[in-house]
């Protein structure tokens, strides 16, 4: 079965009738699984509950077979009885692990407040999210913001506020957001509630000075001679498929393509808003006329620009975002599997003494 991290607590019992019937946590390697299995026993489940050693790659290495092209079912919708055992559960979760709840009335101060950053997350599904959601709150799935917190949280020590409609999902991720030594809190009003007011976040960077225009591909093709095109998009986007002329790049190196004051630039990006920070970085350096170019390689060529792929451009040296060690793990290369497994076993003993005072959690359960 298929089920993000965050949703197990919520739907295992949909999965799952007998208390006595094992439950086999997996994901790709370790992180998720040992997450998921851990959260699963924290909440009070009384099945035996067992993290698959390595995950899909440890069954590979094995020599055993996966399946393949399997699309995932959709999820058990959790209602009635379910639904009020999975919020008298977060209750009891909440309280024997003091996570910190707010309220909207405090929630409502917090967002006016200038002198501290707020994250206000929605941690439910993307259906549930996209069906309707808290003004401002941004939606970041509770399994994946508990493995990659950095997508969503810039600000270390930024009070980070948790929502979903039973407590249950943003309390678990709120436990290992505190784990991992940030400021989480659960938000005890149901996010489903249309009532639920909110005042109108601030804007969380600096306004710009104009809003970016944006180039269309045809306007672009006309242009002659053309702007100076820089592609903020993923290195292997790049290899794939580019507008021939564009610079590959990423924003800390915005500086070293000697731009002048009097230079014209068209950005690429996947989205408007890497766009404008871009933007902000090219006008902190002098450039002052700046575009905006969206679309895909099929809306470019048909715009009437030439599209093409170079396999070796960026090179690997260059490509920063792209981490090679790990990209053939999935593929059918035991050796790539091995060397990111022995990496991720690694990982606690490489860090510092003030590294590891980040994480409350590792103290605790040391003494």
């Amino acid at each position: 079965q298929s089920c993000p991290n965050a949703e197990l607590g919520y739907r295992l019992p949909l999965f799952v009738s007998n208390p006595e019937t094992k439950v086999i946590i997996n994901c790709a390697g370790r992180t998720r699984s040992l997450v998921g299995a851990q959260s699963l026993r924290n909440l009070g489940f009384e099945n035996p509950i067992f993290a698959l050693e390595n995950g899909t790659q440890g069954w590979t290495l094995a020599g055993l077979d996966l399946d393949h092209d399997c699309p995932p079912g959709s999820l058990p919708e959790v209602t009635g009885e379910h639904y009020e055992a999975a919020k008298a559960r977060a209750a009891d979760f909440i309280q024997e692990n003091d996570i910190p709840t707010v309220d909207a009335l405090t929630l409502a101060a917090w967002i006016g407040e200038d002198s501290r950053t707020l994250y206000l997350l929605d941690v439910r599904t993307d259906e549930e999210y996209a069906a309707g959601h808290l003004s401002g709150a941004v939606h970041a799935p509770g399994g994946q913001l508990v493995q990659g917190t950095d997508n969503w949280v810039a600000v270390q020590g930024a009070r980070i506020v948790l929502c979903d409609d039973g407590d249950i999902r943003a309390a678990n991720s709120a436990y290992w957001l505190r784990a991992m030594g940030h400021d989480a809190y659960v938000l005890l009003d149901d996010v489903s509630d249309s009532k639920l007011d909110l005042p109108a976040p601030r804007q969380s960077i600096r306004a710009l000075p104009e809003t970016l225009i944006e180039l269309s591909a045809a306007d672009l093709a006309q242009m002659k001679p053309g702007p100076v095109l820089i592609d903020l998009r993923a290195s292997a986007a790049y290899r794939q498929a580019h507008i021939e002329g564009a610079v590959w790049s990423i924003r800390p190196k915005l500086g070293s393509l000697g731009l002048t004051a009097d230079t014209e630039v068209a950005i690429i990006a996947p989205n408007e808003g890497l766009a404008e920070l871009a933007a902000m970085d090219l006008r902190d350096a002098g450039v002052g006329n700046i575009r905006f170019l969206a679309g895909t390689p099929d809306e470019w060529r048909a715009g009437g620009l030439e599209v093409l792929a170079t396999p070796n451009e960026p090179t690997d040296a260059n490509r920063i975002d792209f981490l090679f060690f790990v990209h053939d793990r999935h593929l059918g290369n035991p050796e790539a599997s091995r060397g990111y497994l022995n990496w991720e076993l690694g990982l606690i003993g490489q860090l510092k003494d003030w590294e590891r005072d980040l994480f409350p959690i590792l103290d605790r359960h040391e003494n």
